[in-house]
C-alpha cells in the first residue's frame, strides 16, 4: 500500500505540473490595471468630431421643401435615399443609397453638380448645398440633412466575433467597439492593441494598452470610420498550439513512468 500511495502522490503531481503550465495569469487579462482601487480620478474627455466628412464617406442626402419634384430629385425617389454611390460621387442604381464623395474630396449631387464635401462638418455641407439650392432658384426654403451611412470599422484578431461592424450613429470609441465584438479572448493582448487608419493619404499605425486607464485620453481612443483594430495574439497563445503535442508526450512519459515504477514497486507472484 505504501508503494501505491508513492505512485499515486507521483502521478498526482506531474497532473500538477501539466495543469500550471498551461495557466495565463490574470494579470495579463486585466482592464485598466492602473486604477485604484479607492478610485478618486477625474479625466476631461477629449472627444473627435465625428461630423466631418472624409474621401470615401457614402452619405444620404435628404431635401424637404414645398417641391416635392426637387426633393425626389435630390434625396432620390426612395424617400431621401441618394441613390447607389458610383465611384466618381454620382448616384448609381438602386442597390445601396448614398452619394459617395470621391478621392479628391467631391460629391457630385443632381442638378448642383460637384460640391466640396471632404473636411466639411455635415451641417456645414447642409448648409452648402441649402445655398445652391437657393441661389440657383431651384428651391425657396429648404431644409436639407446629411448622414454618413457607411461608417464602418473592421476588427480582427483575438476578439471573440470579428469583423466589419457597422456603427449607426457614426460614433464609437473603442471599449464600445471591444463590447459589440464580443470582448477579447484570454489570448488577447491587452497591453498592445493596434490601430490601423488612413490618414491625409497615408497609412497610420498606432498602439493603444488597454491596461492603462490612460486609454480614455488617448487621441485613438474615439474612432474614426475605416479604422482597424487588430488584437494580436499573446505568447500565451502560440505556447497553447505548441503545448499540444508536448502535453501528448508528456502523458505518454508519465504513463511510461507510472507502469515502470508499477512494475519495480509491485511484488510480483
Amino acid at each position: 500500500m505504501k508503494q501505491l500511495g508513492l505512485v499515486a502522490c507521483l502521478v498526482l503531481a506531474i497532473s500538477y505540473m501539466m495543469v500550471f503550465s498551461s495557466c495565463v495569469s490574470s494579470k495579463k487579462l486585466r482592464y485598466f490595471k492602473n486604477v485604484p482601487d479607492s478610485g478618486g480620478i477625474t479625466q476631461t474627455i477629449k472627444l473627435p468630431n465625428p461630423n466631418i466628412v472624409h474621401p470615401h464617406d457614402i452619405l444620404q442626402i435628404n431635401v424637404y421643401s414645398s417641391d416635392p419634384e426637387t426633393n425626389r430629385i435630390i434625396s432620390g425617389s426612395g424617400g431621401g435615399s441618394g441613390g447607389a454611390a458610383g465611384t466618381d460621387g454620382a448616384p448609381a442604381s438602386a442597390a445601396s443609397s448614398g452619394y459617395l464623395v470621391n478621392d479628391s474630396g467631391f460629391v457630385k449631387l443632381p442638378l448642383l453638380g460637384s460640391l466640396k464635401a471632404a473636411g466639411l462638418e455635415k451641417d456645414r455641407l447642409a448648409d452648402t448645398i441649402t445655398h445652391q439650392l437657393v441661389s440657383r432658384k431651384f428651391l425657396l426654403d429648404p431644409i436639407v440633412s446629411v448622414r454618413i451611412t457607411n461608417f464602418r470599422i473592421t476588427v480582427l484578431g483575438e476578439v471573440n466575433a470579428p469583423g466589419v461592424i457597422t456603427i449607426p450613429n457614426e460614433h464609437v470609441n473603442i471599449t464600445e467597439l471591444i463590447a459589440m465584438a464580443g470582448d477579447l479572448t484570454i489570448y488577447g493582448n491587452r497591453e498592445n492593441v493596434m490601430l490601423i487608419r488612413e490618414e491625409n493619404g497615408k497609412r497610420v499605425y498606432r498602439r493603444i494598452d488597454l491596461g492603462k486607464i490612460d486609454v480614455f485620453n488617448s487621441d485613438i481612443y474615439n474612432l474614426r470610420n475605416h479604422d482597424i483594430i487588430y488584437i494580436e495574439p499573446t505568447k500565451a497563445k502560440a505556447a497553447a498550439i505548441d503545448r499540444t503535442p508536448q502535453t501528448f508526450s508528456l502523458v505518454i512519459s508519465s504513463l511510461s513512468l507510472f507502469i515502470v515504477i508499477y512494475t519495480q514497486l509491485i511484488p510480483q507472484n
